[in-house]
């Protein structure tokens, strides 16, 4: 099987199985004119697909994975905005801080990515 049939069927899986965040990333519209003032920006939104594969307590150290972290496994398909760290990930009511993503690839097609995200 080839690594576009693999992308393929594993997204496929994550679309028909996964649940809809929301990915938030806050954008400059204006810098400030002095010091003193603040910068203007605005929040950007994306609708995200995915599922929770959340940390296992053997990964949970305390520092660089904490207790209430949680891991997101979500489809690269159809993203016009790569989550990045310092974005926001929302959760049905619960709105965390990305910390850090890394690409999860069949060859050289990216699949989904897994995103660590803390409250």
């Amino acid at each position: 099987m080839n690594a576009t049939a693999i992308a393929t069927r594993a997204l496929g899986t994550l679309e028909r199985n996964g649940t809809t965040y929301t990915l938030t990333r806050q954008v400059v519209t204006a810098n400030a004119s002095t010091p003193w003032k603040k910068a203007s920006s605005a929040d950007t939104t994306q609708t995200l697909t995915g599922i929770l594969a959340d940390f296992t307590d053997d990964q949970r150290d305390g520092s660089i994975i904490r207790i209430d972290d949680r891991q997101y496994l979500v489809a690269a398909s159809g993203l016009t905005t790569l989550p990045v760290a310092g974005d926001r990930i929302t959760d049905g009511t619960d709105d965390l801080e990305i910390v850090g993503t890394r690409p999860l690839r069949a060859k050289d097609v990216t699949v989904a990515y897994w995103i660590h995200a803390r409250q």
